[in-house]
């Protein structure tokens, strides 16, 4: 029967049609393809809605389950279920603002052993970060406990005559007190009377053999100690420089000592290695004809990287290398 064809007549002589059909359905039961797409989105939209209530009672459920085992002290238990609840895709962005709080809080109350000061600090951090977080006085009173460990560090490191242990002390400090310039600047600058201390020292207990040391390393660089101070800068300036293109941001000489900057970029090129600057000291050493010493610093710190002294015993520069990232 035809959509809108008369099938039967009221005795009142009205004629009665059948309703347009809102979808033609065949013999197999199956609905034209437009249709069933139709019919799929508005299936998806309507479980969706239906699940979105129970999705975030479960959230909620896991943040509650947090809260009553940190109540009850068990601050393991209320770990995982924050991680676990942190996880969450479906987290809305207050309820993870509230997580990574309650985390930091959990882990600044249970402390050291379980949560040593770094991870707090790392914890709260990623907390503070998160907009109308409550965390910010939390991590500034681990910063302070975190800043006073490293300069302790620092101390002892200097007592040891560790170089590298004071070094990786200011590096840690500089990392998570970034905007401390005084105290930085302070410890920097102890550092290099440090390093300046230890090279007069070597230098003292070396001066019987340096004479031999610089006479075996003359034949591998003729010549070179006949340049002036200008023509030798350049000659490092170019022996640092693959391709021709610069790698140091600064070169000077300061009595027996060698002076390098470079970009912190560039300390990541492997031409720019511990070896290559123990070459560059055996050179300075021949050049001086003293037992020289080459600092190597980034240009954005002023801290330390590579320290390559000349080993009279060896003939040859050895380099301390520094942690710098």
């Amino acid at each position: 029967m035809a959509a809108g064809e008369v099938i039967d007549v009221a005795m009142n002589g009205t004629r009665v049609y059948a309703p347009q059909p809102l979808m033609m359905v065949t013999l197999s039961g199956r609905a034209p393809r437009a249709g069933w797409t139709v019919l799929r989105w508005l299936l998806r939209a309507a479980i969706g809605c239906a699940l979105a209530p129970l999705l975030s009672a479960c959230t909620n459920a896991m943040l509650s389950s947090a809260r009553a085992s940190i109540a009850a002290g068990d601050y393991a238990q209320a770990h995982q279920q924050l991680q676990a609840a942190l996880r969450d895709p479906s987290l809305s962005p207050s309820e993870r603002r509230e997580a990574r709080d309650e985390l930091c809080a959990l882990e600044v109350q249970a402390g050291a052993p379980p949560y040593s000061l770094l991870r707090q600090h790392q914890t709260c951090a990623e907390a503070a970060r998160e907009p109308a977080s409550v965390s910010g006085a939390r991590l500034a009173g681990v910063d302070a406990k975190l800043g006073a460990q490293y300069q302790a560090q620092f101390e002892r490191a200097l007592k040891e005559d560790s170089i590298a242990g004071a070094a990786a002390a200011v590096r840690d400090y500089e990392r998570i007190a970034p905007h401390d310039a005084p105290t930085i600047a302070r410890l920097d600058r102890r550092l290099w009377a440090a390093i300046e201390r230890r090279d007069r020292g070597l230098a003292r207990a070396n001066k019987r053999h340096i004479h031999r040391a610089l006479a075996a390393l003359s034949g591998d660089y003729p010549g070179l100690h006949l340049m002036n101070q200008h023509a030798f800068k350049r000659w490092v300036g170019k022996d640092t420089s693959p391709a021709g293109v610069p790698m140091l941001s600064e070169i000077a000489i300061s009595g027996h000592t060698l002076e390098l900057k470079v970009p912190d970029g560039n300390l990541r090129q492997s031409a720019l290695g511990p070896e290559k600057f123990a070459r560059i000291n055996d050179a300075f050493s021949v050049w001086c004809q003293c037992d020289g010493a080459t600092h190597v610093a980034s240009d954005s710190t002023g801290l330390p990287v590579y320290l390559a002294r000349l080993n009279p015993v060896m003939a040859r520069s050895e380099v301390l290398v520094l942690p710098w990232r």
